[in-house]
């Protein structure tokens, strides 16, 4: 059973499945489920013979409230319960020893993330899901409101572990952290400030895109490239320092920032790609020692 059988069945509320079954997928834009369980008569009930919830299985399920799964379940893909905005509690169990990226993305309701203790693999604290020493964020308690909380153990902010998450409001990261990765804060839009580290060396693509409430962040002096659509969308950035290790500037990085007024290209920018600036009136300065750009007849070229 396969492909999207049961994809948009909003009637659907109840399945009962055979004992042979060993992936799950197809149940998307299903909006009457309201959980999953792994016992019962009634609802959504996975048997213990589950090794795969596979690939935005449950995509779009805006009526699922709850998610326990068995412990035969080895693998939860990409997206798999993407967009589930209604979801608010999610058990799993020590047998889950992969969890792709953006298996909870858009879970905007989200409030509790448990792992069994025993999970030799990931863990759980205040709700929000790590790997198993700490060290990667892979997802932030999404209902969380105002100031980001997350411990000194962290050095990896995963991708889109923050990704919509719109109750949180400021991000002062710890020192520890040394990568944030691929649209990990994207679309937070009641984040107006973040403090990033000078222990950050990198930044994924769409890391901060669609941040609509962000008016100031405070890149680190390691940070050796802007990525592409990095601040893309960021309707309230009025301003930006960008540190004099940075060399490359990607594509689209600042496109649609429409309250962003003034950017100063150091001297140490060697590559700045296509529509960086797109749909943003920002007066563009650089420095005279850039050996690579020049601003002429108010326009940024590059220097022959």
């Amino acid at each position: 059973m396969g492909g999207s059988v049961f994809k948009e069945c909003t009637g659907l509320k109840s399945v009962i499945f055979s004992k042979s079954l060993d992936k799950i997928y197809g149940f998307s834009e299903c909006t009457g489920l309201s959980s999953i369980n792994i016992s019962g008569k009634e609802g959504f009930v996975i048997p213990d013979t589950v090794k795969e919830i596979e690939s935005r299985a449950f995509a779009y399920c805006t009526g699922l409230l709850s998610v326990v799964l068995p412990d035969s379940v080895k693998a939860i893909r990409r997206g798999a319960f993407n967009c589930c905005t209604g979801l608010a509690y999610v058990y799993i169990p020590a047998s889950v020893c992969e969890i792709d990226e953006y298996a909870f993305s858009g879970c905007t309701a989200l409030s509790n993330i448990t792992v069994h203790p025993d999970n030799p693999f990931f863990t759980s604290e205040n709700g929000n899901l790590y790997s198993k020493d700490k060290s990667v964020l892979l997802k932030y308690y999404q209902a969380q409101p105002g100031e980001m909380n997350i411990p000194e153990t962290v050095t990896v902010i995963g991708d889109g572990a923050v990704r919509n998450c719109v109750a949180v409001t400021s991000a002062v990261l710890p020192n520890s952290v040394k990568k944030i990765k691929h649209g990990a804060f994207c679309g937070c839009s009641g984040l107006t400030t973040v403090v990033v580290p000078d222990s950050v060396t990198e930044i994924g693509s769409f890391a901060f895109s669609g941040c609509t409430s962000l008016t100031s962040i405070i890149l680190p002096a390691s940070l050796t490239m802007i990525g592409n659509w990095l601040f893309s969308d960021c309707f309230a950035l009025t301003s930006i320092i960008i540190p004099e290790t940075v060399t490359h500037i990607g594509e689209d990085a600042f496109r649609g920032c429409t309250a962003l007024t003034s950017v100063h290209i150091p001297a140490s920018i060697e590559c700045i790609d296509a529509y960086v600036f797109y749909g943003c009136p920002a007066v563009i300065t650089v420095h005279p020692d850039n050996p690579a750009f020049k601003i002429e007849n108010g326009e940024l070229v590059e220097k022959l």
